[in-house]
């Protein structure tokens, strides 16, 4: 045989020198094969005998760091993976009668996941018999975290898939691009149990910074999707137990657009790997977030979370005008309760107003509309201002209703009206922030009181449409309501 080639993606696995085939006794037989590529060793003898099925196998090379990179799929590798190949058995039986020896030395690996090269001193992965035994031990060293390593130990019978592994890491220096980097130590032991689940115990403690935006938190509240009962995946995940403790042996860092905190984190995971449940706290020590361009130092915030429920418990505060607002947070945290109080006491409307206008509401005064429309009513009507009332005495009659959402947070809108005269009024209603995924518009109106149970508004909305409005009160209140939507082209 001239050569054998394999090929995977126009890569060269390997390359055999030309091969000759002995035929003896029924045994057919080759020697001192050699072969170059990604893959590169010796064949010393490859014996097979066909009556018994009787295979005779002696080889070794190595593994070149390329294929290995491939295999890994989430990292690079530099260095080679050595190997030592005995099979002497029947074919029928043939992984108790095999063994296989992987080591190397000199194994570096660099991943997305990991700061840095891990360089393993010891790579030692053995087949024999059926039984796997793997021992694994790397470290890596940085000059903000000093040294830190990695070990694996365990063995699994092939056949029957029985398992022990333990995992160890001091400080290891862990990433997960764009939400997550810092260190970790952990200890975990996983094994096999009965009815072929798979148990996974242990610690992780950890510290770092998180990146929170609003985009984050939208990803991770959408549902995954069901998988059918009968999903090998499902079935998989159904079976593999949970017993992990995960707490933060220095205060977290949290950051973002929203703002920043520091936090302790203590919690308990169990269940199963489809279908965990989370126990603990989560208790945000200090910090200052940002909502709707008003920053918000956070007093204290303690979550507790009880069978993937989360609850809290918090108070953030901010100086607007010289009023100290305080805002109380309690209760499930997907639907808190949200109660307001100020320094000196203000109403509910008022400190909602303050917050959304950063300033009372006799900013409205300035508000390009209504001076605009103000001066060319007076112009031409003859009519004059009657005396100024309202919230904050600026004529405007200011109401505001704040709502919850769990996925957008709180939304609200302010509609602002003032009494040109005892008939013409002026209003607006203003979505108090954009909030991706609602259409939420606001209007510009102009009302007429043509008696005292007839009214006739004019309302301009931000999407470019218009509309008009007539009303009419019967006296056995029934109201009719006559209204037309004009587009743009109109």
């Amino acid at each position: 045989i001239r050569y054998i080639l394999m090929n995977q993606n126009n890569i060269k696995i390997f390359k055999t020198k030309p091969i000759t085939v002995y035929m003896k006794n029924s045994d057919i037989y080759m020697k001192n094969l050699s072969f170059s590529g990604d893959i590169e060793g010796n064949i010393d003898i490859l014996n097979y005998n066909i009556p018994k099925t009787f295979i005779t196998l002696k080889s070794k090379g190595k593994v070149k760091h390329q294929l290995l990179s491939q295999f890994i799929q989430f990292g690079s590798v530099n260095g080679n993976l050595n190997y030592i190949l005995k099979v002497n058995g029947k074919i029928n039986n043939i992984l108790k009668n095999t063994y296989l020896r992987a080591y190397s030395k000199n194994l570096k690996l660099r991943s997305s996941y990991l700061r840095g090269f891990t360089n393993f001193s010891r790579f030692l992965v053995v087949l024999d018999k059926g039984k796997l035994n793997v021992d694994i031990f790397g470290k890596s060293t940085s000059s903000t975290t000093g040294e830190s390593n990695i070990k694996v130990k365990g063995t699994l019978d092939v056949a029957s898939l029985k398992n022990s592994f333990i995992l160890t890491g001091k400080l290891l220096p862990v990433r997960y691009p764009g939400i997550f980097e810092g260190s970790l130590n952990t200890q975990i032991k996983t094994h096999s149990a009965k009815n072929k689940e798979q148990l996974i115990k242990g610690k992780i403690d950890l510290t770092g910074r998180v990146r929170i935006e609003k985009s984050l938190t939208k990803q991770f509240s959408k549902k995954s999707p069901e998988l059918p009962q009968e999903n090998k995946e499902n079935q998989t995940l159904e079976k593999i137990k949970l017993d992990l403790k995960i707490k933060t042996f220095t205060p977290i860092y949290l950051y973002g657009s929203l703002g920043n905190a520091y936090a302790e984190i203590d919690l308990a995971v169990k269940g199963t790997a489809k279908k965990p449940i989370v126990n603990g706290n989560i208790n945000i020590l200090y910090g200052k977030i940002k909502f709707m361009k008003i920053k918000y130092n956070i007093d204290y915030a303690k979550i507790k979370i009880i069978n993937n429920e989360p609850y809290i418990s918090a108070r953030v505060s901010t100086v607007i005008t010289n009023t100290f607002i305080y805002i109380n947070i309690n209760g499930n945290l997907k639907n808190p309760n949200l109660s307001f109080s100020s320094v000196p006491p203000k109403s509910k409307n008022e400190i909602l107003s303050i917050l959304l206008l950063k300033d009372t509401p006799s900013t409205l005064e300035s508000l390009p509309l209504f001076s605009t429309l103000g001066k060319i009513i007076y112009a031409f009507l003859p009519f004059g201002s009657e005396e100024e009332e309202g919230l904050f005495n600026t004529g405007f009659t200011v109401s505001i209703t704040p709502s919850y959402d769990p996925l957008y947070g709180i939304t609200a809108s302010i509609y602002a009206r003032k009494n040109l005269s005892r008939r013409f009024y002026i209003a607006l209603s203003k979505p108090i922030r954009e909030v991706e995924g609602l259409n939420i518009f606001g209007w510009y109106e102009l009302g007429l009181n043509i008696t005292e149970k007839t009214s006739i508004f004019f309302r301009w909305y931000e999407n470019n449409t218009e509309e008009a409005q007539l009303m009419f009160s019967f006296p056995f209140d029934l109201d009719f309501d006559f209204w037309r939507r004009l587009n743009d082209k109109r």
